[in-house]
C-alpha cells in the first residue's frame, strides 16, 4: 500500500470512521483492528509476516526479562540478542550465509521495529515505574499504521499520549490544517519528487565500462576537458563528472521531497484522527553546518540516536577521561561512532558502511572545526564571525554538496563506488566537491535574494508563481509543447519539467519568507491546489517511484 495512493486514503477514511465511533477503552480495540488490517494488506501473507512477528515477540519477551532481572549483564545480553537477530533476518552482507527461514519474506518496517524495541528495553530497565505496555498496547505501538513503514520514530510515551488525547473533538481549523498538510505532501511526493526522479532516470550514471562518457565536450576548450582526467586511463571524464553531479543533486531533491512529502501526508492524516505525529523535517537546507542539518533532517532518527547511543557514549567517555583538556573533545569520537552506526542502519550492503563513514567523518570534522575555531578565535569573535552572511552561505554550500555526494552510497553499489574512486582518484573527488560547492553557493545566494525581492513585490505573486508552475507542467506533461534537442545538449531534455517544479518550490520559499518576516501573502485555496494536483497527475500517468526510505 503506497502512502498517498487512492487506496491508502480510502483505507484511512474507513479507519477514521471506525475509530471515531470508538470511545475510551474501545479506541484501543478499534486501533488494533486498523493496524492488523493495514499490516495484512502490506505483507499479503502470513508466511511473509512470520519474521516480523518473531522479532516483535523477541522484543516483548526482552522487555519482560529486563523488568524482572535488573542485572547489567542480562541487559547487555538481551540487547545483543535483539540486534543480532535483527542483523540476521534483515540479511546484512556480513551474515549472508546464515539462514533462519527457508523462504522469501519482506522486511518492511523491521528497522523501525528495532528502534521501538530497544527504546522500550532501555526505558523499562531504567524506569523506577514497573508498569510496562500490555500485549495489545505493545502490538499497537509496534504496528501503528501511520509510522510502521518509514517512521517517524515515536517513543512509547509519545504514542500513548497520542492515543489518550485522540478522543478530543477535532474542530474545523484542525481539519483544514490537516488537509493543507496532506495536499502539500501529495504535491511533494507525486509532482516534485517525480520530476526529480525523471531527471535521475534521464541521466543514468555508470562507472563500469561506460566508454560513451569517457570523451570531452566538443565545444569546450581543452583546459576544461583536461580539468578532469581519469587516473586509470588518463582520458577526459568531464562529461561523466557533470552527469554524476547533476544526478547526485537530482537524487538529493528526490529523496528530500519524497521523504518529507510522505511525512506531511502521515502527519495530516494523523491530525484527522487526533494524533500529533512528530515533525521529521524542519527546513534542513537552511542549516549552516552538518550538526544543525541533522537536527533538522529526519529529526526523530537523530533524536533517537542522540538519546540511546550518543549520550551514553559521551557519558562513558566523560567518566573515563575526566575534566581535563581532552574532555572538551570527547564529543568528536562519540559523534563519529553514532553517525557511523546510523549510516550502516540505512542498508545491508558494504556501500552503507561507506555512507556511515562519510556521515560520521563529516559531522566529527564539523564538530572538531568548531571546537578549534572557538579556541583559536575565542568564543565571542567566533560567534560574530560565524554570523557573517558570506561565511554562512559558504558553510551551507559545503555541507549540502558534501551530503549530496555522500548519498551516492544509496544509489551506487560497492562495485560502482570502487570504480568511481579508481576513475577519479581522491583529487578528482575533491574537485567534484569544489565544483558542487561553488554551484550550490551561487544557487543559494541568488535564491535567497530572489525570494526576498519577490516576497516584497506583491502578496499575490507567490500564488501566481505556484499556479504558473503547474500550468507549465501541464503543458509539457500533456505533450502540448514538443521540443527536440540536439545530441550535444540531449541531457537537457531531462530538465524540461524541472522549470515548473522550480516555480512551485520557489513559491513555497516565498511563502515561508513571508510568514517568518510578517509580510502579507496570498493564500491559495485548498480546492485550487487539489484541482491543479489532480490534473497534473492525470497528465503524467507514469509510475510513481518507490518511496526511497521504505523498509528502512
Amino acid at each position: 500500500m503506497t502512502v498517498g495512493s487512492l487506496f491508502f486514503f480510502i483505507f484511512s477514511l474507513c479507519s477514521l470512521a471506525l475509530y471515531s465511533f470508538a470511545k475510551n477503552n474501545r479506541s484501543e480495540i478499534s486501533l488494533s483492528i486498523i493496524n492488523l488490517i493495514f499490516v495484512a494488506i502490506v505483507f499479503g501473507s502470513i508466511e511473509n509476516f512470520i519474521p516480523i512477528v518473531s522479532f516483535s515477540i523477541l522484543g516483548y519477551t526482552s522487555i519482560l526479562i529486563v523488568r524482572k532481572y535488573k542485572n547489567y549483564l542480562f541487559f547487555i545480553a538481551v540487547l545483543l540478542i535483539n540486534i543480532t537477530y535483527f542483523i540476521i533476518i534483515k540479511k546484512y552482507t556480513i551474515v549472508s550465509g546464515v539462514e533462519i527461514f527457508g523462504f522469501i519474506y519482506s522486511t518492511i518496517g523491521l528497522s523501525y521495529l528495532l528502534f521501538r524495541s530497544i527504546h522500550l528495553i532501555i526505558d523499562v530497565r531504567e524506569s523506577v515505574d514497573d508498569e510496562i505496555p500490555t500485549i495489545s498496547q505493545y502490538i499497537n505501538y509496534q504496528f501503528f499504521f501511520l509510522s510502521f513503514i518509514s517512521g517517524p520514530i515515536l517513543r512509547y510515551q509519545e504514542y500513548n499520549d497520542n492515543v489518550r488525547d485522540a478522543s478530543r473533538t477535532i474542530d474545523r481549523v484542525e481539519i483544514n490544517a490537516a488537509f493543507e498538510r496532506i495536499i502539500l505532501g501529495l504535491i511533494k511526493v507525486f509532482i516534485v519528487a517525480v520530476v526529480a526522479h525523471e531527471i535521475t532516470v534521464g541521466l543514468p550514471v555508470s562507472f563500469l565500462g561506460d566508454k560513451t562518457m569517457l570523451v570531452g565536450f566538443r565545444a569546450a576548450p581543452d583546459f576544461i576537458n583536461l580539468f578532469f582526467t581519469s587516473v586509470e586511463t588518463n582520458e577526459p571524464i568531464i562529461r561523466i563528472a557533470f552527469r554524476y553531479l547533476w544526478h547526485s543533486f537530482a537524487f538529493l531533491v528526490f529523496l528530500y521531497f519524497n521523504f518529507s512529502g510522505y511525512m506531511d501526508i502521515v502527519i495530516g492524516v494523523g491530525r484527522l484522527f487526533g494524533f500529533k505525529i512528530s515533525e521529521n523535517f524542519n527546513h534542513p537546507f537552511l542549516a549552516y553546518n552538518f550538526i544543525d542539518f541533522w537536527a533538522r533532517w529526519h529529526i526523530t532518527l537523530s533524536s533517537w540516536f542522540k538519546t540511546y547511543l550518543f549520550n551514553p557514549l559521551l557519558k562513558e567517555s566523560a567518566l573515563k577521561f575526566g575534566r581535563g583538556k581532552a574532555s572538551t573533545y570527547i564529543a568528536v569520537p562519540a559523534l563519529f561512532i553514532t553517525f557511523l552506526v546510523m549510516g550502516i542502519w540505512h542498508g545491508t550492503t558494504p556501500a552503507y558502511f561507506i555512507y556511515g563513514l562519510l556521515l560520521g567523518g563529516g559531522i566529527a570534522l564539523n564538530m572538531l572545526y568548531q571546537l578549534l575555531a572557538k579556541q583559536f578565535f575565542g568564543r565571542k569573535k567566533y560567534k560574530i564571525f560565524s554570523q557573517n552572511t558570506l561565511y554562512k552561505n559558504i558553510c551551507r554550500a559545503l555541507m549540502v554538496s558534501f551530503f549530496a555526494l555522500s548519498l551516492s552510497c544509496l544509489w551506487l553499489d560497492i562495485a560502482q563506488l570502487s570504480s568511481f574512486v579508481k576513475m577519479f582518484g581522491i583529487l578528482g573527488i575533491m574537485k567534484l566537491w569544489l565544483i558542487a560547492t561553488i554551484a550550490t553557493f551561487i544557487c543559494f545566494v541568488f535564491w535567497e535574494k530572489a525570494t526576498d525581492i519577490f516576497a516584497r513585490i506583491s502578496p499575490f505573486l507567490m500564488g501566481a508563481l505556484f499556479i504558473s508552475g503547474f500550468i507549465y507542467l501541464l503543458i509539457f506533461w500533456g505533450g502540448i509543447a514538443n521540443i527536440n534537442f540536439d545530441e550535444t545538449v540531449a541531457f537537457l531534455e531531462s530538465f524540461v519539467s524541472a522549470v515548473g517544479v522550480v516555480l512551485i518550490v520557489f513559491s513555497w520559499s516565498i511563502l515561508y519568507h513571508c510568514q517568518t518576516n510578517g509580510i502579507r501573502f496570498f493564500t491559495i485555496p485548498l480546492w485550487l491546489q487539489l484541482l491543479l494536483f489532480s490534473i497534473a497527475r492525470m497528465m503524467n500517468a507514469g509510475a510513481v517511484p518507490e518511496f526511497i526510505y521504505k523498509g528502512f
